[in-house]
């Protein structure tokens, strides 16, 4: 029986899941496979590029809230 790790990602990482299509890909082309592989990573990276970084103010107000909450556990109420 599989047990959960409750406490995080566990120690090693899992595989990647893989359709058939892409494991018969691999065995009867293996360049093939690897061409697509590359492809597709590429246009992946356009993608997330095109998508830009975040600004500034996203980074301030995540650095805020943050801190707020942070400060919160700190001298908010305290639980029993």
């Amino acid at each position: 029986m599989h047990e959960s790790n409750s406490r995080g990602a566990s120690p090693t990482p899992s595989p990647r899941l893989v359709d058939r299509a892409q494991v018969e890909l691999l065995f009867k082309d293996p360049e093939g496979y690897k061409l697509a592989r590359d492809e597709y990573n590429r246009k992946m990276k356009e993608e997330i590029l095109e998508e830009g970084a975040p600004d500034r103010a996203f980074l301030l107000q995540a650095a805020a809230v943050g801190l707020g909450s942070f400060l919160f556990g700190l001298y908010g109420p305290k639980r029993n």
